[in-house]
């Protein structure tokens, strides 16, 4: 944790950081949480193409120099609805409010480009009982009765940029 805000610094993940370290990271992350799956070679082309328009779309929480999660946030060139692709902490780093900073940093992309709404990319498996409850306790709301889809109303404080 930042000694100044005491939360974990966010990087955007940059081109130092390989294709292959980040897809170790994120199945770090998604390790000992049920219904959760690293991105595969599709997703993680969807994560990168959205940091080519935002940097911070794509960002990892660092401490002690060391990544501990990830959270990547989809910027649609249309609709009111910007994606939480990813949001993925080490489960040794669990319970220490890195989740609660990365989802906060991904409402912040979202808000920056004008999106109303924060949506999860998919329906979250329902055996991911801790993910859907850990957002519910952050304002997310259930969207469709036929999956555990998840999305939060974000207050608008920029204009969205067009590409």
């Amino acid at each position: 944790m930042s000694e100044r805000t005491g939360r974990p610094e966010m990087r955007g993940c940059d081109a130092r950081i390989s294709d292959a370290d980040l897809t170790a990271l994120a199945a770090r992350c998604c390790a000992e949480a049920e219904g959760l799956w690293p991105p595969d070679e599709k997703g993680l082309a969807r994560m990168r193409a959205a940091q080519e328009v935002d940097p911070a779309a794509l960002a990892l929480a660092v401490e002690a120099g060391g990544p501990v999660g990830v959270c990547a946030v989809g910027l649609p060139k249309e609709g009111d609805a910007a994606f939480l692709r990813l949001l993925g902490v080490c489960p040794e780093q669990r319970r220490r409010g890195i989740g609660r900073a990365l989802e906060a940093h991904a409402v912040d992309v979202a808000r920056r480009h004008g999106f109303r709404i924060l949506r999860t990319e998919s329906a979250l498996n329902i055996r991911n009982q801790a993910g859907v409850a850990f957002l519910e306790r952050l304002g997310w709301e259930p969207h469709s009765a036929a999956s555990v889809r998840m999305w939060r109303v974000t207050p608008v404080t920029a204009r969205r940029r067009r590409r």
